[in-house]
Protein backbone atom coordinates (compact mmCIF):
# COMPACT_ATOMS: atom_id res chain seq x y z
CA UNK A 1 0.00 0.00 0.00
CA UNK A 2 1.12 3.32 -0.81
CA UNK A 3 1.33 5.48 2.32
CA UNK A 4 2.75 8.76 1.16
CA UNK A 5 -0.31 9.02 -1.41
CA UNK A 6 -3.09 8.54 1.30
CA UNK A 7 -1.29 10.94 3.66
CA UNK A 8 -1.13 13.66 0.56
CA UNK A 9 -4.83 12.36 -0.39
CA UNK A 10 -5.71 12.96 3.33
CA UNK A 11 -3.71 16.16 3.79
CA UNK A 12 -5.81 18.36 1.16
CA UNK A 13 -7.74 21.18 2.17
CA UNK A 14 -10.96 20.10 1.05
CA UNK A 15 -10.51 16.59 3.18
CA UNK A 16 -9.50 18.78 6.22
CA UNK A 17 -12.74 20.59 5.85
CA UNK A 18 -14.51 17.32 4.98
CA UNK A 19 -13.00 15.94 8.99
CA UNK A 20 -13.40 19.09 10.96
CA UNK A 21 -16.94 19.07 9.67
CA UNK A 22 -17.50 16.01 10.57
CA UNK A 23 -16.57 16.68 13.91
CA UNK A 24 -19.38 19.48 13.88
CA UNK A 25 -21.70 16.69 12.73
CA UNK A 26 -20.44 14.43 16.15
CA UNK A 27 -20.78 17.45 18.48
CA UNK A 28 -24.50 18.06 16.93
CA UNK A 29 -25.11 14.27 17.84
CA UNK A 30 -23.68 14.20 21.03
CA UNK A 31 -25.08 17.46 22.48
CA UNK A 32 -28.71 15.41 21.65
CA UNK A 33 -29.92 18.91 19.63
CA UNK A 34 -32.05 17.29 17.93
CA UNK A 35 -33.99 15.09 20.31
CA UNK A 36 -36.54 15.48 22.67
CA UNK A 37 -37.78 19.00 20.79
CA UNK A 38 -41.53 18.00 22.01
CA UNK A 39 -40.41 17.65 25.44
CA UNK A 40 -39.72 20.54 26.12
CA UNK A 41 -41.55 22.50 28.59
CA UNK A 42 -44.32 25.07 26.56
CA UNK A 43 -43.51 28.64 26.89
CA UNK A 44 -46.16 30.96 27.25
CA UNK A 45 -43.59 32.96 25.17
CA UNK A 46 -44.26 30.46 22.15
CA UNK A 47 -48.30 31.05 22.14
CA UNK A 48 -47.69 35.30 21.78
CA UNK A 49 -45.57 34.43 18.93
CA UNK A 50 -47.65 32.04 17.22
CA UNK A 51 -50.88 34.53 17.53
CA UNK A 52 -48.61 37.60 16.18
CA UNK A 53 -47.89 35.25 12.96
CA UNK A 54 -51.07 36.63 11.75
CA UNK A 55 -49.24 39.39 10.30
CA UNK A 56 -47.97 37.24 7.66
CA UNK A 57 -51.32 36.66 6.25
CA UNK A 58 -52.78 39.85 6.82
CA UNK A 59 -49.57 41.46 5.11
CA UNK A 60 -49.98 38.19 2.09
CA UNK A 61 -53.91 39.52 2.19
CA UNK A 62 -52.99 43.06 2.09
CA UNK A 63 -55.09 43.99 4.69
CA UNK A 64 -53.28 47.19 5.47
CA UNK A 65 -55.92 48.24 7.79
CA UNK A 66 -54.56 45.40 10.38
CA UNK A 67 -51.31 47.76 10.54
CA UNK A 68 -52.70 51.62 11.37
CA UNK A 69 -52.58 52.58 14.92
CA UNK A 70 -53.69 55.52 16.73
CA UNK A 71 -50.37 58.10 16.65
CA UNK A 72 -51.52 60.53 19.78
CA UNK A 73 -53.15 57.50 22.13
CA UNK A 74 -51.19 56.36 25.26
CA UNK A 75 -49.69 52.73 24.82
CA UNK A 76 -52.60 50.47 25.78
CA UNK A 77 -52.37 46.71 27.31
CA UNK A 78 -50.48 43.98 26.82
CA UNK A 79 -53.21 42.62 24.45
CA UNK A 80 -54.51 45.61 22.83
CA UNK A 81 -54.09 46.02 18.87
CA UNK A 82 -51.33 48.65 18.85
CA UNK A 83 -49.60 46.87 21.50
CA UNK A 84 -49.17 43.89 20.10
CA UNK A 85 -48.57 45.57 16.56
CA UNK A 86 -45.48 47.29 18.46
CA UNK A 87 -44.75 44.57 20.59
CA UNK A 88 -41.72 42.87 18.34
CA UNK A 89 -40.57 43.36 14.93
CA UNK A 90 -42.30 41.15 11.97
CA UNK A 91 -39.50 38.96 10.48
CA UNK A 92 -39.89 35.67 13.02
CA UNK A 93 -43.58 36.10 12.69
CA UNK A 94 -43.40 36.35 8.36
CA UNK A 95 -41.55 33.38 8.93
CA UNK A 96 -43.65 31.06 11.36
CA UNK A 97 -46.89 32.43 9.47
CA UNK A 98 -45.85 31.42 6.13
CA UNK A 99 -44.45 28.37 7.53
CA UNK A 100 -48.09 27.57 9.10
CA UNK A 101 -49.99 29.03 6.28
CA UNK A 102 -48.44 26.82 4.14
CA UNK A 103 -49.26 24.05 6.24
CA UNK A 104 -53.08 24.97 6.10
CA UNK A 105 -52.56 25.58 9.79
CA UNK A 106 -54.26 29.02 11.11
CA UNK A 107 -54.13 28.64 14.89
CA UNK A 108 -54.98 32.60 15.12
CA UNK A 109 -58.01 32.49 13.29
CA UNK A 110 -61.52 32.64 14.91
CA UNK A 111 -62.00 32.31 18.43
CA UNK A 112 -58.36 30.91 18.66
CA UNK A 113 -57.20 34.26 18.81
CA UNK A 114 -58.59 35.51 22.32
CA UNK A 115 -58.21 31.89 23.54
CA UNK A 116 -54.48 31.80 23.36
CA UNK A 117 -54.27 35.81 24.63
CA UNK A 118 -56.21 33.87 27.66
CA UNK A 119 -53.72 31.54 28.35
CA UNK A 120 -50.89 33.70 28.00
CA UNK A 121 -52.39 36.72 30.69
CA UNK A 122 -53.38 34.09 32.94
CA UNK A 123 -50.34 32.39 32.73
CA UNK A 124 -52.08 29.27 32.89
CA UNK A 125 -50.03 26.61 31.80
CA UNK A 126 -48.33 23.56 33.31
CA UNK A 127 -44.33 23.83 33.48
CA UNK A 128 -44.17 20.47 32.34
CA UNK A 129 -46.40 20.76 29.85
CA UNK A 130 -44.84 18.67 26.71
CA UNK A 131 -46.22 19.27 22.83
CA UNK A 132 -47.78 16.61 21.33
CA UNK A 133 -49.19 14.66 24.53
CA UNK A 134 -52.96 14.55 24.76
CA UNK A 135 -52.95 16.79 27.75
CA UNK A 136 -51.29 19.23 25.33
CA UNK A 137 -54.04 19.08 22.45
CA UNK A 138 -56.55 19.21 24.99
CA UNK A 139 -55.19 22.26 26.69
CA UNK A 140 -54.43 23.93 23.64
CA UNK A 141 -56.11 22.32 20.94
CA UNK A 142 -54.99 20.16 18.54
CA UNK A 143 -54.02 22.56 15.85
CA UNK A 144 -52.22 24.87 18.15
CA UNK A 145 -50.18 21.67 18.98
CA UNK A 146 -49.11 21.43 15.40
CA UNK A 147 -48.46 24.88 14.69
CA UNK A 148 -45.83 25.07 17.78
CA UNK A 149 -44.29 21.79 17.08
CA UNK A 150 -43.88 23.10 13.34
CA UNK A 151 -42.48 26.64 14.89
CA UNK A 152 -40.44 24.74 16.88
CA UNK A 153 -38.31 22.88 13.94
CA UNK A 154 -37.78 26.02 12.27
CA UNK A 155 -36.29 27.01 15.34
CA UNK A 156 -34.07 24.65 15.44
CA UNK A 157 -33.11 25.14 11.67
CA UNK A 158 -32.05 28.58 12.70
CA UNK A 159 -30.32 27.54 15.43
CA UNK A 160 -28.17 25.36 13.66
CA UNK A 161 -27.47 27.47 11.05
CA UNK A 162 -25.94 29.87 13.87
CA UNK A 163 -24.17 27.24 15.01
CA UNK A 164 -22.27 26.05 11.45
CA UNK A 165 -21.90 29.49 11.04
CA UNK A 166 -20.05 30.46 14.32
CA UNK A 167 -18.07 26.94 14.12
CA UNK A 168 -16.98 28.25 10.29
CA UNK A 169 -15.76 31.32 11.38
CA UNK A 170 -13.97 30.26 14.61
CA UNK A 171 -12.12 28.13 12.66
CA UNK A 172 -10.88 30.58 9.70
CA UNK A 173 -10.28 33.23 12.68
CA UNK A 174 -8.75 30.84 15.17
CA UNK A 175 -7.80 27.35 15.02
CA UNK A 176 -10.37 24.02 14.87
CA UNK A 177 -9.76 22.95 18.46
CA UNK A 178 -11.09 26.70 19.46
CA UNK A 179 -13.89 26.58 16.91
CA UNK A 180 -14.92 22.70 17.92
CA UNK A 181 -14.63 23.08 21.87
CA UNK A 182 -16.80 26.15 21.66
CA UNK A 183 -19.42 24.80 19.30
CA UNK A 184 -19.36 21.81 21.87
CA UNK A 185 -19.67 24.12 25.26
CA UNK A 186 -22.29 26.18 23.77
CA UNK A 187 -24.41 23.20 22.47
CA UNK A 188 -24.40 21.39 25.68
CA UNK A 189 -25.44 24.84 27.57
CA UNK A 190 -29.37 24.93 28.82
CA UNK A 191 -29.18 28.34 27.85
CA UNK A 192 -29.20 27.44 24.70
CA UNK A 193 -30.77 23.83 24.48
CA UNK A 194 -33.99 25.60 25.70
CA UNK A 195 -33.96 29.54 24.16
CA UNK A 196 -32.56 28.43 20.51
CA UNK A 197 -35.01 25.61 20.07
CA UNK A 198 -38.53 26.78 21.13
CA UNK A 199 -40.57 28.61 19.11
CA UNK A 200 -39.72 32.11 19.59
CA UNK A 201 -37.52 34.20 17.80
CA UNK A 202 -34.14 34.18 19.81
CA UNK A 203 -32.38 31.50 17.31
CA UNK A 204 -33.21 33.65 14.16
CA UNK A 205 -31.93 36.39 16.15
CA UNK A 206 -28.58 35.28 17.08
CA UNK A 207 -28.20 33.88 13.23
CA UNK A 208 -28.04 37.36 11.77
CA UNK A 209 -26.24 39.27 14.73
CA UNK A 210 -23.63 36.59 14.31
CA UNK A 211 -24.13 37.81 10.73
CA UNK A 212 -23.42 41.33 11.16
CA UNK A 213 -20.67 40.72 13.51
CA UNK A 214 -18.74 38.32 11.16
CA UNK A 215 -19.27 41.31 7.95
CA UNK A 216 -17.99 44.44 10.56
CA UNK A 217 -15.24 42.18 11.07
CA UNK A 218 -14.46 41.29 7.19
CA UNK A 219 -15.15 44.91 6.12
CA UNK A 220 -13.63 47.23 8.64
CA UNK A 221 -11.16 45.33 9.55
CA UNK A 222 -9.70 44.59 6.50
CA UNK A 223 -11.36 47.13 4.06
CA UNK A 224 -8.27 48.65 2.82
CA UNK A 225 -7.40 44.98 1.40
CA UNK A 226 -10.59 45.06 -0.23
CA UNK A 227 -11.59 44.93 -4.11
CA UNK A 228 -14.26 47.31 -4.64
CA UNK A 229 -16.44 44.68 -6.20
CA UNK A 230 -16.18 42.98 -2.09
CA UNK A 231 -16.51 46.06 -0.13
CA UNK A 232 -19.66 46.42 -1.65
CA UNK A 233 -20.96 42.80 -1.21
CA UNK A 234 -20.21 42.92 2.14
CA UNK A 235 -22.10 46.60 2.85
CA UNK A 236 -24.66 45.11 0.97
CA UNK A 237 -24.84 41.75 3.24
CA UNK A 238 -24.61 43.65 6.29
CA UNK A 239 -26.85 46.37 5.45
CA UNK A 240 -29.46 43.23 5.18
CA UNK A 241 -28.39 41.20 8.39
CA UNK A 242 -28.53 44.80 10.26
CA UNK A 243 -32.02 45.02 9.21
CA UNK A 244 -32.95 41.42 9.46
CA UNK A 245 -31.68 41.58 13.24
CA UNK A 246 -33.55 44.79 14.05
CA UNK A 247 -36.59 43.34 12.17
CA UNK A 248 -36.35 40.13 14.71
CA UNK A 249 -35.44 41.89 18.15
CA UNK A 250 -35.16 45.12 19.55
CA UNK A 251 -31.45 43.87 20.35
CA UNK A 252 -30.24 43.96 17.15
CA UNK A 253 -30.88 47.58 17.04
CA UNK A 254 -27.46 47.54 19.58
CA UNK A 255 -25.29 46.35 16.22
CA UNK A 256 -26.56 49.75 14.78
CA UNK A 257 -24.47 52.61 17.02
CA UNK A 258 -21.47 50.03 17.26
CA UNK A 259 -21.61 50.15 13.14
CA UNK A 260 -22.00 53.65 12.87
CA UNK A 261 -19.12 54.26 15.12
CA UNK A 262 -16.72 51.91 13.28
CA UNK A 263 -17.65 53.68 10.05
CA UNK A 264 -16.90 57.03 11.66
CA UNK A 265 -13.61 55.85 12.83
CA UNK A 266 -11.97 54.50 9.78
CA UNK A 267 -13.08 57.57 8.33
CA UNK A 268 -11.32 59.60 10.75
CA UNK A 269 -8.37 57.07 9.97
CA UNK A 270 -9.05 57.46 6.22
CA UNK A 271 -8.01 61.69 6.81
CA UNK A 272 -4.63 61.35 4.94
CA UNK A 273 -5.68 58.86 1.95
CA UNK A 274 -8.58 59.97 0.40
CA UNK A 275 -9.29 57.60 -1.47
CA UNK A 276 -10.37 55.46 1.51
CA UNK A 277 -12.05 58.19 2.81
CA UNK A 278 -14.24 58.01 -0.21
CA UNK A 279 -14.58 54.31 0.04
CA UNK A 280 -15.83 54.10 3.47
CA UNK A 281 -17.92 57.52 3.09
CA UNK A 282 -19.58 55.87 -0.29
CA UNK A 283 -20.12 52.44 1.76
CA UNK A 284 -21.76 54.54 4.64
CA UNK A 285 -24.49 55.96 2.59
CA UNK A 286 -25.25 52.41 0.84
CA UNK A 287 -25.43 51.26 4.09
CA UNK A 288 -27.79 53.49 5.74
CA UNK A 289 -30.11 53.19 2.33
CA UNK A 290 -30.12 49.66 2.10
CA UNK A 291 -31.08 49.21 6.15
CA UNK A 292 -33.75 52.04 6.16
CA UNK A 293 -35.46 50.83 2.56
CA UNK A 294 -35.21 47.02 4.09
CA UNK A 295 -36.49 47.93 8.00
CA UNK A 296 -39.10 49.96 6.67
CA UNK A 297 -40.58 46.99 3.53
CA UNK A 298 -40.76 44.41 6.58
CA UNK A 299 -43.00 47.25 9.33
CA UNK A 300 -46.06 48.65 7.36
CA UNK A 301 -46.88 50.24 10.84
CA UNK A 302 -44.23 52.60 9.62
CA UNK A 303 -45.20 53.72 6.11
CA UNK A 304 -47.86 56.49 7.44
CA UNK A 305 -45.90 57.26 10.29
CA UNK A 306 -42.34 56.86 9.83
CA UNK A 307 -40.02 58.35 12.35
CA UNK A 308 -42.87 58.43 14.78
CA UNK A 309 -43.71 55.00 14.55
CA UNK A 310 -40.19 54.02 15.48
CA UNK A 311 -40.08 55.81 18.86
CA UNK A 312 -43.25 54.75 19.68
CA UNK A 313 -41.42 50.97 18.85
CA UNK A 314 -38.87 51.68 21.23
CA UNK A 315 -40.92 54.05 23.86
CA UNK A 316 -43.22 50.81 24.37
CA UNK A 317 -40.12 47.91 24.46
CA UNK A 318 -39.00 50.86 27.40
CA UNK A 319 -41.81 50.59 29.35
CA UNK A 320 -42.26 46.86 28.90
CA UNK A 321 -38.99 46.38 30.00
CA UNK A 322 -39.96 48.78 33.00
CA UNK A 323 -42.70 46.71 33.81
CA UNK A 324 -40.72 43.91 33.85
CA UNK A 325 -37.76 45.84 36.67
CA UNK A 326 -41.01 46.03 38.65
CA UNK A 327 -42.77 42.62 38.57
CA UNK A 328 -39.32 40.58 38.74
CA UNK A 329 -36.48 43.14 40.51
CA UNK A 330 -33.32 43.76 38.98
CA UNK A 331 -29.83 42.67 40.22
CA UNK A 332 -27.05 45.04 40.59
CA UNK A 333 -23.66 45.01 39.09
CA UNK A 334 -22.52 42.82 42.27
CA UNK A 335 -25.42 40.11 41.87
CA UNK A 336 -25.61 40.30 37.38
CA UNK A 337 -21.61 38.67 37.13
CA UNK A 338 -22.63 35.76 39.15
CA UNK A 339 -25.75 35.17 37.61
CA UNK A 340 -23.56 35.49 34.07
CA UNK A 341 -20.96 32.90 35.02
CA UNK A 342 -23.75 30.56 36.94
CA UNK A 343 -25.25 30.47 33.24
CA UNK A 344 -22.01 30.03 31.61
CA UNK A 345 -21.74 26.91 34.07
CA UNK A 346 -25.50 25.60 33.45
CA UNK A 347 -24.55 22.49 31.67
CA UNK A 348 -24.51 18.82 31.87
CA UNK A 349 -20.46 19.13 30.94
CA UNK A 350 -20.10 21.25 34.03
CA UNK A 351 -21.70 19.06 36.19
CA UNK A 352 -19.00 19.51 39.50
CA UNK A 353 -18.12 22.65 41.12
CA UNK A 354 -14.23 21.28 39.87
CA UNK A 355 -14.62 20.99 36.66
CA UNK A 356 -16.19 24.89 36.84
CA UNK A 357 -12.72 25.63 38.51
CA UNK A 358 -10.30 24.21 36.47
CA UNK A 359 -12.16 25.65 33.21
CA UNK A 360 -12.50 28.95 34.39
CA UNK A 361 -8.58 29.12 35.67
CA UNK A 362 -7.39 27.29 33.07
CA UNK A 363 -9.69 29.79 30.05
CA UNK A 364 -8.05 33.00 32.32
CA UNK A 365 -4.37 31.72 32.47
CA UNK A 366 -4.36 31.04 28.91
CA UNK A 367 -5.83 34.48 27.97
CA UNK A 368 -3.47 36.18 30.41
CA UNK A 369 -0.60 34.36 28.83
CA UNK A 370 -1.61 34.95 25.58
CA UNK A 371 -2.45 38.95 26.36
CA UNK A 372 1.35 39.93 28.14
CA UNK A 373 2.99 37.64 24.97
CA UNK A 374 0.72 40.56 22.56
CA UNK A 375 0.03 43.83 24.58
CA UNK A 376 1.56 45.36 22.20
CA UNK A 377 -0.80 44.60 19.35
CA UNK A 378 -3.86 46.83 18.31
CA UNK A 379 -6.20 43.19 18.26
CA UNK A 380 -6.57 42.92 21.71
CA UNK A 381 -7.54 46.80 22.29
CA UNK A 382 -10.59 46.12 19.23
CA UNK A 383 -11.58 43.48 21.35
CA UNK A 384 -11.49 44.68 24.63
CA UNK A 385 -13.39 47.63 22.80
CA UNK A 386 -16.23 45.45 21.74
CA UNK A 387 -16.22 43.24 24.73
CA UNK A 388 -17.00 46.05 26.62
CA UNK A 389 -19.80 47.47 24.28
CA UNK A 390 -21.73 44.01 23.99
CA UNK A 391 -21.32 43.81 27.86
CA UNK A 392 -22.62 47.55 28.47
CA UNK A 393 -25.25 46.98 25.87
CA UNK A 394 -26.34 43.42 27.37
CA UNK A 395 -25.76 44.69 31.05
CA UNK A 396 -29.10 47.29 30.88
CA UNK A 397 -31.77 44.84 29.27
CA UNK A 398 -30.54 41.39 30.86
CA UNK A 399 -30.13 42.38 34.23
CA UNK A 400 -33.97 41.30 34.90
CA UNK A 401 -32.74 38.16 34.77
CA UNK A 402 -34.10 36.27 31.86
CA UNK A 403 -31.21 33.97 31.16
CA UNK A 404 -32.19 34.35 26.59
CA UNK A 405 -31.29 37.66 27.67
CA UNK A 406 -27.64 36.27 28.86
CA UNK A 407 -27.28 34.78 25.57
CA UNK A 408 -24.64 36.88 24.04
CA UNK A 409 -22.44 37.10 26.95
CA UNK A 410 -22.76 33.86 27.78
CA UNK A 411 -21.70 33.18 23.94
CA UNK A 412 -18.47 35.67 24.51
CA UNK A 413 -17.29 34.29 27.69
CA UNK A 414 -17.65 30.56 26.63
CA UNK A 415 -15.57 31.94 23.34
CA UNK A 416 -12.47 33.58 25.26
CA UNK A 417 -12.60 30.93 27.56
CA UNK A 418 -12.06 28.10 25.46
CA UNK A 419 -9.65 30.45 23.49
CA UNK A 420 -7.29 30.33 26.61
CA UNK A 421 -7.55 26.87 27.10
CA UNK A 422 -6.97 26.16 23.36
CA UNK A 423 -3.51 28.66 23.93
CA UNK A 424 -2.92 26.33 26.96
CA UNK A 425 -2.95 23.42 24.95
CA UNK A 426 -1.15 24.35 22.27
CA UNK A 427 1.54 25.40 25.25
CA UNK A 428 1.50 22.40 26.70
CA UNK A 429 1.66 20.12 23.75
CA UNK A 430 4.92 22.36 22.61
CA UNK A 431 6.46 21.72 25.87
CA UNK A 432 5.84 18.15 26.24
CA UNK A 433 6.95 17.68 21.96
CA UNK A 434 9.75 20.04 22.95
CA UNK A 435 11.03 17.85 26.10
CA UNK A 436 10.08 14.42 23.87
CA UNK A 437 12.59 15.98 21.16
CA UNK A 438 15.51 16.18 23.33
CA UNK A 439 15.15 12.93 25.14
CA UNK A 440 14.94 11.52 21.72
CA UNK A 441 18.36 13.08 21.07
CA UNK A 442 19.91 12.21 24.40
CA UNK A 443 18.93 8.48 23.99
CA UNK A 444 20.48 9.19 20.28
CA UNK A 445 23.83 9.95 21.25
CA UNK A 446 24.21 7.71 24.15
Amino acid sequence: MNFSKLNSILNTPLIIKLLQFSIFILIVFFSKWLSGINDIPVSLDEIAWMNDSRVYEERNNKNWDYFKWQAHQPIGSWSSADFRLFDQPHLVKYIYGFALSNSNLYPWSGDLYDRNNQLFLRQSLPDDLSLGTLESKKMLGVEVDEALQISRKISVVFSLLFFIVLFLFLLNISSFIHSALTTFLLMNSQVFLYNLRVATSDSVSVLFVLCCVILVYKLFWNIENLSNKKSFLFTYLLAISSAFAASTKINGWFLIPLILVFFTIKAILSNHVSIYKNVVLQRFILFSLIFIGTYWYLQPELWNFGFSGLMRFFSQRVIQHQKFVFSFGSFNIFEFHPWIFGLVFNSSFFNSTLKQLVFLLGGLGGLLGVIFKNRNTMIFGKIVLISIWVWVSVFFYARVGFDRYGIWLVTLLVIFLAYGWTRLFYKIFGLVKKNINTLILKVVKL
